[in-house]
């Protein structure tokens, strides 16, 4: 977003960041824009709160979204 010149706000909500990329017109593959669900662990882990614990399925699907939207931006940082 900083290469992209693209005010950002400073929160955790991904959809919204996701949509201010989109409005550029960058081109976002699926890998990407599915992180969106990842949102809720930036909240939930931050405050204490009764929450159902991560499955293991879970954890290792958002381990593997994570790694996805890294390699991405690292493909789009030394690209830029």
């Amino acid at each position: 977003m900083i290469a992209l010149n693209i005010d950002f706000p400073y929160v955790h909500d991904l959809a919204y960041l996701l949509s201010l990329l989109e409005e550029t017109e960058e081109c976002l593959p699926d890998a990407v824009r599915i992180c969106a669900i990842l949102t809720p662990y930036a909240v939930l882990t931050r405050y204490p709160a009764p929450v159902r614990p991560v499955t293991l399925e879970e954890y290792l699907d958002a381990v593997n979204i994570a790694e996805s939207v890294v390699r991405w931006s690292e493909k789009q940082i030394s690209s830029g």
